[in-house]
């Protein structure tokens, strides 16, 4: 969310500027945590996957006790580097500090194009945290970083100067998908307030009306205080319950459409995201678990298959070499004579009744 990230980095930016940082510790591929040497020892939390792209000040997560490669690269060029500040441009999802030494850090949160770039003092690509799909954008050590460019789609430079008649004529033709065509549409508009511009568009208001009240409450001075809208409390949150941006997501005004959800107050934007960002991890190591279950319970569904099948072709061979041994002692009577038959009967008999092997012996003592 637009307005969630602004008012995340306008606290990041309160509380880190003149700070220095200690090192930057990689959590998981996709997670990072930047500490700061001054007390109160503040960190801040990244997450650059495609299924949880956030920012925030974080309590509490623990730092493996190996650092990585990328990790080492990052401190030895960040560490004792003060903030000098952290912006963010009103129309896009990214975050960058400006450092002491002609360093930058950006954050671009976009989902499956986020990352983490390490810029030097002309703006070059001195170290990034991954690739992505596709060419577009793609990172390049030693590359100028260019910001991404405006949207083809977007009908405005900003949000602010949108007018009646372009949002209308938005309107008209996005059919039944309004706030997805309202999010291409407008820049810096976030897809939580398309979607409740599209409620209560059906719940009998003008969407234009609904659109130019969100966009002056969206002004500094009318932005309430956080929420994080939730399926329940994020303490009785089981992890089996799955998340989407649907349901799961801070947010700084009030939202009718998320009315059926839980809604938990917090201090500051950066803890709305910190509550959001711990329901999304302790869920993605719930699927990780159940993911790691399945495989195995799977795997040994199919060895057990494999055994029955050997089992099955064994009893088969067994039960054929029995047929067989029957049918070769029916051909020896069948042609045998009568004083053969008679001794062979005999014979057989004599074995049944004999004593097992040491019996004898063992009932002598």
């Amino acid at each position: 969310d637009h307005l969630v990230l602004a008012a995340v980095v306008e606290e990041l930016s309160a509380f880190l500027v003149d700070r220095a940082i200690e090192d930057v510790v990689q959590l998981e591929s996709c997670r990072f945590l930047l500490r700061f040497s001054q007390p109160p020892f503040p960190r801040v939390h990244i997450a650059i996957h495609p299924r949880l792209s956030t920012i925030h000040l974080a309590r509490g997560i623990k730092a493996p006790a190996v650092p990585t490669e990328l990790a080492v690269e990052l401190t030895r060029e960040l560490a004792g580097r003060a903030v000098i500040s952290v912006t963010k441009p009103r129309a896009e999802r990214l975050a960058r500090f400006e450092l002491t030494g002609g360093r930058a850090l950006v954050v671009e949160l976009m989902g499956k194009a986020s990352n983490v770039l390490l810029l030097g003092a002309a703006g070059e690509i001195l170290r990034f945290a991954r690739r992505h799909h596709g060419e577009f954008r793609q990172p390049v050590v030693g590359d100028s970083y260019t910001p991404p460019p405006p949207s083809s789609r977007w009908v405005v430079p900003n949000l602010d100067s949108l007018t009646q008649v372009q949002f209308e004529s938005i309107v008209r033709a996005a059919g039944d998908d309004l706030a997805v065509r309202l999010v291409e549409s407008i820049p810096g508009l976030s897809v939580h307030l398309a979607r409740e511009i599209e409620h209560r568009g059906r719940e009998g208001e003008g969407s234009w009306a609904v659109f130019a009240d969100l966009r002056e409450r969206s002004s500094q001075a009318r932005i309430g205080p956080p929420m994080l809208y939730s399926p329940a409390p994020p303490h009785e949150l089981p992890e089996s319950q799955p998340l989407t941006s649907r349901n799961l997501f801070a947010s700084v005004l009030p939202l009718s459409h998320a009315a059926g959800l839980a809604q938990t107050p917090a201090s500051t934007a950066n803890e709305a995201e910190e509550m959001a960002t711990t329901c999304v991890v302790r869920r993605r190591r719930y699927e990780t678990l159940h993911l790691s279950l399945s495989t195995l319970l799977r795997r040994e569904k199919r060895r057990i298959g494999e055994l029955i099948g050997v089992l099955n072709t064994e009893l088969g061979h067994a039960e054929r070499a029995g047929t067989e041994a029957a049918y070769h002692v029916e051909e020896y009577f069948a042609h045998a004579s009568p004083l053969m038959r008679r001794a062979a009967l005999q014979a057989a008999m004599s074995k049944e009744s004999r004593p097992a092997s040491g019996s004898g012996a063992a009932l002598a003592e």
